[in-house]
């Protein structure tokens, strides 16, 4: 009877090492899923974050491509203002020159007199 009792005890102690364990493992895993939690939630901010950002891109993308439309029209708009400036250049010249011409015409209009 000595021998059933140390048995039982025996088995009694190694169902309480077994529960102690268990308890253990029990909270570790509720710290897995509570730290799961938090990552789920994370990935969630993290998605939200990558849908603006990509509506982001795609603004600023569609404003890159006014940019580059502006910037075409002011190029040509550059290349018309040059071509009409050397245009009013040549003009100034040949007025220079009918002025120098008249001025000319009239010292000598002035010195025949």
């Amino acid at each position: 009877m000595n021998e059933m009792k140390e048995f039982m005890l025996a088995v009694k102690h190694s169902l309480e090492v077994l529960d102690a364990k268990f308890t253990g493992m029990d909270a570790k895993l509720t710290v897995i899923q509570e730290d799961v939690a938090v990552l789920k939630a994370d990935v969630a901010v993290l998605k939200d974050d990558v849908e603006v950002l990509k509506a982001d891109v795609a603004v600023l993308k569609s404003d890159v491509a006014v940019l580059k439309s502006d910037v075409a029209v002011l190029k040509s708009d550059v290349s018309e203002l040059k071509s009409g400036q050397g245009r009013h250049d040549r003009i100034l010249e040949t007025l220079a020159l009918h002025s120098l011409e008249q001025e000319t015409i009239i010292r000598e209009l002035k010195r025949i007199k």
